[in-house]
């Protein structure tokens, strides 16, 4: 029936194992009328994943730290997570990093180094070389072209 495991996908990792878990589960939920509840327990964990990453951001936002932090396994957040904001959540990392990133720049106190340390990075380097590859410039550039 609909709960067997499909022959032609066997189950031999514990990533194949929490897929096919979390499809059961679904389907249950389903069934069970709980659709509409599911929805809206995901939609509060979107959040907390979101206002962890912000609150965090300069620290560890692995996504086994973040699981952790909700209580789930990682394949599962990062299905729910794709599936109700349409992004992979290692995008929404990034797009923080960098936004929170831009609003330093803005602020000429802060060195580039402080910067990257603030948003996460531990090498100034890779950071500079992230922040040119999503605004097409580097920090200093940007900093200078906003004064």
């Amino acid at each position: 029936g609909p709960y067997a495991a499909d022959p032609a996908l066997p189950i031999r990792s514990l990533d194949r194992l929490a897929d096919w878990a979390t499809a059961i589960l679904d389907l249950l939920l389903q069934e069970l009328g709980f659709e509409r509840h599911a929805e809206d327990v995901h939609t509060q964990i979107i959040r907390q994943v979101q206002q962890y990453v912000r609150d965090h951001l300069n620290g560890d936002v692995a996504l086994n730290t973040i699981a952790k932090h909700v209580y789930l396994n990682p394949t599962y957040l990062s299905k729910i997570y794709r599936d109700k904001t349409g992004e992979k959540l290692s995008d929404f990392i990034l797009r923080t990093r960098m936004q929170q990133a831009k609003r330093l720049l803005d602020n000429n106190s802060m060195k580039i180094y402080e910067i990257a340390e603030t948003v996460g990075y531990l090498s100034t380097q890779h950071f500079i070389r992230e922040f040119k590859k999503y605004y097409g410039c580097t920090p200093k550039k940007y900093r200078v072209l906003m004064k």
